[in-house]
């Protein structure tokens, strides 16, 4: 398994956050996906995003990781909604989620060519939906996400979303200059 380290997402956890990957698709085909206003997308470190457009309004930072695209939304989990993980999923693609919102609600979910194959929430993994809800079960019980009261389930989440995609980022590649956009879906 990947050692990966996704500690640095503990203080996102009391606001919320959604990361979204998705495979072989390039950041303005994700912007698109996501409705952002294609007059209203420029490149920005976080700070920048902040200062310009603030919390009130959904907003993403699209970047790449090797041949995936990411969609980080802090707060937030609009990027990561069913509909939009199957849409960046279309044609052969493939997305990942993994959300959390203000209210402790967690999500993780894998589509691919347009379908939902896998959705669960962190807090009750043994509720799956989708195509085939079983798929990722000796990945979740690796991770310890295959019980409900998991101690860790977002970092576990993240880790088996590395694990799947080989996408580890930390808070740096997020904080960089980044194509940053309000979600419009």
């Amino acid at each position: 398994m990947v050692d990966g380290d996704w500690q640095w997402v503990r203080p996102s956890l009391s606001l919320g956050f959604c990361l979204t990957v998705a495979r072989d698709r390039r950041v303005p085909e994700v912007a698109d996906i996501l409705e952002i206003d294609p007059d209203d997308r420029p490149v920005l470190p976080w700070p920048e995003a902040v200062e310009e457009f603030g919390f009130d309004e959904p907003v993403a930072r699209i970047g790449v990781a090797g041949a995936w695209s990411f969609v980080w939304q802090e707060p937030g989990a609009e990027a990561g909604a069913r509909d939009v993980l199957t849409r960046l999923a279309e044609d052969g693609g493939e997305a990942l989620t993994v959300w959390r919102t203000a209210n402790a609600l967690s999500v993780f979910g894998q589509a691919r060519d347009g379908e939902l194959l896998v959705e669960f929430e962190l807090l009750r993994p043994e509720e799956r939906t989708g195509a085939d809800p079983d798929l990722l079960v000796p990945l979740m019980r690796q991770v310890g996400l295959d019980r409900a009261g998991a101690p860790d389930p977002v970092p576990a989440a993240l880790r088996m979303l590395t694990e799947l995609t080989g996408v580890l980022l930390d808070r740096q590649t997020v904080d960089a200059p980044l194509l940053t956009g309000v979600v419009r879906v």
